[in-house]
C-alpha cells in the first residue's frame, strides 16, 4: 500500500502539496510496517526508526494543513466574488478580507487574486495582488504582464511600459509584450521607439493583426502615409474583417498620397 500511494504521488502531482501529503504519509506508513514487523532491542535502533516514522508522518500532516489552507482560500475567494458580482460588495468584503490574510505569502494565489480584481475592476486591488505576488517570484511573467495591462487600462503608460519590459527582459519574444510596449511608446510621444517594437512582432509572427495595424497608425502618426497604406493593406489582406481598419481607412482617404 505504502508503495503505491509513493508511485501515485511520483506519477500523478496533481498538485505540490497532496503530492507531499502522500509521499510523506506512505512513507510513514511503510517506517511504520517496517517497526511493526521486526523486534528491535531497547537502544538507540528503535528510537532512530521511530523518529523517522514520526517525521515522515508529522511532515505529511504539514502538507494536509497546507492543502486545506489552499482549499479555504479558494473558498473566500470564490465566495467573494460570488457576493461581488451579485451587487453585495460590503458582504463581500470579509471574505476578501480573510482571503488577503491567508494568501500573503503565497504568489500563486495572489497572481488569481489579482486576475479576479481585475475582472471585477477593482484596479487598485488588482495591481496590489499582482505586485505582491511578483515580489514574492520577481520571474513570474503573468503577474508582470498583467501588472503591464492594468496600468496601460489607467492611462499610466510609463508604469505600463515598464511592466512589459521586465516581461520581455524574461521572455524577449512575448509578442504581445512587445506589441503593448510598442503601444505605451506610441502614446508617450515615442513613436520611431514604437515601430521598433511593432517590427519585432512581425519579423516573429507576419500575421500578428494587432502589430499590423499598429504599424499603420504608428506610420499615419509621422505623417508617412504611403506606409501607413500599405500596412494597413497588409492588416486586411490577413484579416479582411479587422474591426479597428475602417477608422483609420476614412482618415487615409482624405490624406495627402
Amino acid at each position: 500500500m505504502a508503495g503505491f500511494l509513493r508511485t501515485m504521488a511520483l506519477h500523478f502531482p496533481l498538485h505540490l502539496a497532496p503530492s507531499m501529503a502522500v509521499f510523506w504519509l506512505s512513507l510513514g506508513w511503510a517506517g511504520r510496517k517496517e517497526v511493526a514487523g521486526c523486534r528491535f532491542e531497547e537502544g538507540a535502533g528503535s528510537r532512530i526508526a521511530d523518529r523517522r516514522v514520526i517525521g515522515w508522518t508529522a511532515a505529511a500532516l504539514v502538507a494536509c494543513v497546507l492543502i486545506l489552507r489552499g482549499v479555504t482560500c479558494n473558498v473566500l475567494l470564490g465566495e467573494g466574488y460570488r457576493f461581488f458580482r451579485g451587487g453585495a460588495p460590503r458582504l463581500a468584503e470579509p471574505f476578501f478580507e480573510r482571503f488577503e490574510r491567508l494568501s500573503a505569502r503565497n504568489y500563486e494565489e495572489r497572481f488569481y487574486a489579482g486576475a479576479m480584481y481585475q475582472a471585477l475592476g477593482d484596479e487598485a486591488r488588482a495591481i496590489d495582488a499582482y505586485q505582491r505576488a511578483v515580489d514574492l517570484y520577481p520571474g513570474m511573467q503573468g503577474a508582470l504582464y498583467n501588472l503591464g495591462n492594468v496600468y496601460f487600462h489607467r492611462q499610466d503608460y510609463a508604469q505600463a511600459a515598464a511592466r512589459y519590459a521586465r516581461v520581455l527582459a524574461i521572455n524577449p519574444e512575448e509578442e504581445n509584450a512587445l506589441n503593448n510596449l510598442g503601444n505605451c511608446l506610441g502614446l508617450l510621444g515615442r513613436p520611431a521607439e514604437a515601430e521598433q517594437y511593432y517590427l519585432k512582432v512581425i519579423a516573429l509572427n507576419p500575421v500578428h493583426a494587432d502589430a499590423l495595424y499598429n504599424l499603420a497608425v504608428n506610420a499615419y502618426r509621422l505623417k508617412r502615409y504611403r506606409d501607413a497604406r500599405k500596412w494597413l493593406a497588409r492588416t486586411l489582406a490577413a484579416h479582411p474583417a479587422y474591426p479597428p481598419a475602417g477608422d483609420l481607412r476614412e482618415l487615409l482617404r482624405d490624406a495627402p498620397r
